[in-house]
């Protein structure tokens, strides 16, 4: 749960897009869908007295982009599907700069993920699905890096990641059945 917070404003604009397209494509249907969503502004204040700062393409405030995307394709032909996921996350700001333009704090780089799905019908109660998620196995880029404080490799100051947002288990491989009575 979150926790209850006391803040003076919260203002924020901007605009989520999807779309959507259906074809036939010889013995099955093509399908792609995308959402995009773009943030123009994210004002806020720690407190009522406290100033207003805008956290916008900064993780502050539970992770600002200026936009995120996410595209999925699917092709289903018989009782088959077989489709793939990409989300996108563009570079960003550390959540310090929200407050302080001046951090040193490095930004993330931006970061893209695949995920393969596919399922099969086997009869109308049951059903086989699997998949690949993190594809490529991309590492998740680093979140709080201090490039002035750093010393040795294994220092905290190098930074973490933020596993909200970036795949911090790598590729992993599914199956299921799923049944039903």
């Amino acid at each position: 749960a979150a926790p209850f917070f006391n803040t003076g404003i919260l203002e924020t604009t901007g605009l989520d897009v999807t779309t959507s397209w259906t074809a036939d494509f010889g013995p099955g249907t093509f399908n792609i869908n995308s959402t995009a969503t773009f943030l123009d502004r994210f004002e806020t204040q720690d407190n009522p007295t406290a100033q207003v700062f805008d956290a916008a393409g900064t993780l502050d405030q539970g992770g600002q982009y200026d936009y995120r995307l996410v595209t999925t394709t699917a092709y289903a032909f018989g009782k088959a599907q077989v489709g793939l996921q990409w989300r996108h996350y563009p570079s960003i700001k550390d959540d310090d700069a929200a407050r302080d333009p001046s951090t040193r704090l490095l930004p993330v780089d931006s970061y893209n993920v695949f995920n393969l799905f596919s399922r099969f019908q086997i009869n109308e109660k049951m059903e086989f699905r699997g998949g690949i998620d993190n594809l490529l196995d991309e590492d998740p880029p680093i979140v709080g890096a201090d490039p002035g404080t750093a010393t040795l490799p294994a220092d905290r100051n190098l930074g973490d990641t933020d596993s909200g947002f970036y795949d911090v288990l790598g590729r992993r491989v599914y199956i299921g059945v799923q049944m039903n009575f």
